[in-house]
């Protein structure tokens, strides 16, 4: 028998070779598929993609976030692979956590959910210790973000690409990193895709 990879209750689905090792929405029990349905939203001029109300998903990013829980980053491989196999993009970036948080913690979240979900993706964005969001989203702030310039000709050559972040919450992160991209090609085509949105 399989279970759900979200919220792990039985599928009443049998084992065979194809759904064993396929990782799409079928992997999701109805109540998931539903509520991971992936969802676009138009934040000023970017599309943004996501795959769940905040609420449906806090407890597994608290988990992710917090004590780096593997299973629980598993719980978005399908969604994430069902996205970007309907999806191209000519490059996949990562919103970068603050360096003095993720040493502190020994990871990035964001990482670890793609490294699970095999997303290829560039490391690029370099970000100096900033407030925690609720207090830049009271204050409307945008970061001071700065990118790696060994990526400056992929950013030049490149046509299209998606940034992840786990939570959309304001939108300024998201456009902070969009403002840097575009200052290198501004004909660039950028989308966000987010775990959740609240």
């Amino acid at each position: 028998m399989m279970n759900c990879e979200f919220c792990y209750k039985d599928l009443n689905t049998n084992f065979s070779f194809i759904n064993l090792f396929s990782f799409n929405k079928e992997n999701y029990c109805e109540h998931c598929k539903e509520k991971l349905s992936l969802k676009v939203y138009k934040h000023k001029s970017y599309k943004l993609y996501y795959l769940a109300h905040y609420e449906f998903i806090k407890d597994k990013i608290y988990s992710i976030k917090y004590f780096g829980d593997i299973k629980k980053a598993e719980s978005f491989k399908a969604a994430l692979n069902n996205f970007l196999q309907k999806n191209h993009f000519d490059l996949v970036l990562i919103a970068p956590s603050n360096r003095t948080r993720e040493a502190i913690r020994g990871f990035n979240h964001v990482k670890i959910i793609c490294d699970i979900a095999e997303i290829p993706y560039k490391d690029i964005f370099i970000e100096p210790y900033r407030l925690k969001q609720s207090k830049l989203y009271s204050e409307r702030k945008y970061h001071n973000f700065s990118l790696n310039k060994d990526f400056t000709n992929n950013i030049i050559s490149a046509k299209s690409i998606l940034i992840i972040d786990d939570i959309f919450t304001s939108g300024n992160t998201l456009e902070s990193l969009a403002l840097v991209l575009l200052k290198i090609n501004k004909e660039l085509k950028i989308s966000f895709l987010c775990l959740g949105k609240s």
